[in-house]
């Protein structure tokens, strides 16, 4: 697989102590380039931003999105322990299904029953079909995305919720669709 050209990475690091650099390479090599907020001090690799400092979900992928440079169009949210190929290829392949959308997110399976509750007594079962578990990476059009998304994300909205309070136009993508091997666990599925 080719570079994403324009396409830019970003992955918060430094959650546990004490911070240990990250091996990004897979990263810079598949995509534009890797906005690593959290980085330990004296971090340093080609292709990339660092953003020192401590930051939760919210305020990390804020971050990534201001230390973007001006010429990405794009944007992905992964989780730290995703610079394997699998992720990549997720990437890769959330990006190609963006389509006219502003963000692509992975949806896995509800696989635990839900049901609702009235006054301490289960009333139903709820229906899992129109339910997913979005799940990183998140895909996102910064020339179409950044603004609305900072603001939600600045109102500390996790990543995910910011999508929506945002109200951007989020394709969802099965699981089993952009991750090799993955596979629908709902029973039937």
């Amino acid at each position: 697989m080719g570079r994403l050209a324009g396409v830019w990475g970003a992955i918060r690091v430094g959650t546990e102590e004490p911070a240990a650099s990250p091996d990004i390479s897979p990263l810079t090599a598949a995509l534009a380039g890797v906005v690593v907020v959290g980085a330990p001090a004296g971090f340093e690799m080609p292709s990339t931003r660092s953003v020192p400092g401590r930051f939760a979900a919210a305020s990390g992928l804020a971050a990534a999105l201001r230390h973007a440079p001006s010429d990405a169009v794009g944007l992905a949210w992964l989780d730290t322990r995703s610079s394997d190929g699998d992720a990549i290829a997720a990437v890769a392949e959330l990006w190609r299904r963006t389509g006219p959308c502003d963000a692509a997110v992975v949806a896995g399976p509800v696989t635990d029953a839900i049901k609702q509750v009235r006054d301490g007594r289960i009333v139903r079962n709820v229906d899992r079909d129109d339910l997913c578990v979005p799940v990183l990476p998140i895909v996102l059009r910064i020339a179409t995305a950044r603004d609305r998304l900072l603001a939600a994300l600045d109102a500390d909205h996790e990543p995910i919720a910011a999508l929506a309070a945002a109200r951007l136009g989020v394709r969802v993508v099965p699981r089993d669709r952009v991750l090799p091997g993955a596979v629908d666990t709902r029973p039937g599925g």
